[in-house]
């Protein structure tokens, strides 16, 4: 079964006023997460980073009041390095199919 994976927006930090434009979007928390399988089969891994944001284009910018969670997706889609992200996050799914250590109960317990 093939993984999907979702960008979701957490936080998003602003600068007051960059030269002419105002709530500028400098810095965007998010969390990237994979999902595969249902029900009890269910696995899902996630991992949570920062990015921050160049100065914006003044020709091409959108007012903050106006911003929607697609949008904020598309500046993390475009500077972060998403084939390192499903990588990360593979990893963890694997990690959770077939573990490397676990914890068990001291044998004098």
């Amino acid at each position: 079964m093939a993984i999907t994976y979702a960008y979701q927006i957490e936080k998003i930090l602003t600068a007051p006023a960059i030269g002419d434009l105002t709530d500028v979007v400098t810095e965007v928390y998010y969390s990237y997460t994979g999902t595969e399988g249902t029900g009890e089969n269910k696995i899902t891994a996630s991992m949570q980073d920062v990015v921050i944001l160049g100065d914006p284009d003044p020709d091409n910018f959108t007012a903050f009041n106006e911003l929607t969670e697609a949008n904020v997706r598309d500046f993390v889609k475009a500077v972060v390095n998403v084939e390192l992200n499903k990588q990360l996050v593979q990893d963890d799914m694997a990690a959770q199919q077939a573990p490397r250590n676990v914890e068990k109960p001291l044998p004098w317990a």
